[in-house]
């Protein structure tokens, strides 16, 4: 059965509070031998780390057990979209409605995550981009990935800059 494109459109909206599915394991693990020097060990397991709780925080964000509270502090400039937030909660979609997360590439304090939005679980739209930053040592969902899901919904609040609501999923941070 194919999904209406109006259900897609509310799948993103209620994307904020909905649960995550099969989101892998971790990657990578520690380089033995002499090929690696301790700084570049470091630096990789440094990238590893990043890469981890970007991720994580991504996850967190999308989970309908997290607090308001703890999703207004995942997403960039949170206490200007909590009403957003309130209202995605009470989305009746919302417990339908889930992200898995593909994968992060980070890039000093941004990062781009892949991931799809999946309807009961099956996928509603494949293929996603969305970015966070990293702010006061927190990863955060970028306004511009949370703005360009809202206004695929059909409108986005008026703390959400123009160009990020209309710019799409690849909205850059």
């Amino acid at each position: 059965m194919r999904i209406p494109l109006g259900a897609k459109i509310v799948a993103l909206s209620a994307a904020s509070v909905v649960a995550l599915a099969g989101c892998g394991g971790s990657s990578g693990g520690s380089t033995a031998g002499n090929s690696t020097t301790p700084s570049a060990s470091a630096s990789t397991q440094n990238t590893a780390q990043e890469t981890a709780a970007a991720k994580t925080a991504f996850q967190q964000f999308f989970d309908p057990t997290t607090s308001l509270d703890q999703r207004v502090k995942l997403l960039q400039n949170g206490e200007q979209f909590r009403s957003a937030l309130e209202a995605q909660a009470k989305s009746p979609l919302a417990k339908s409605a889930s992200v898995k997360v593909n994968d992060v590439t980070v890039s000093g304090d941004t990062a781009t995550v892949a991931f799809d939005i999946l309807l009961n679980g099956k996928p509603a739209l494949a293929n996603q981009t969305g970015h966070m930053v990293k702010t006061g040592g927190q990863w955060q969902v970028s306004t511009a990935t949370f703005c360009t899901l809202l206004q695929l919904q059909g409108g986005a609040p008026a703390s959400c800059p123009s160009a990020a609501a209309s710019a799409g999923a690849t909205a850059s941070p």
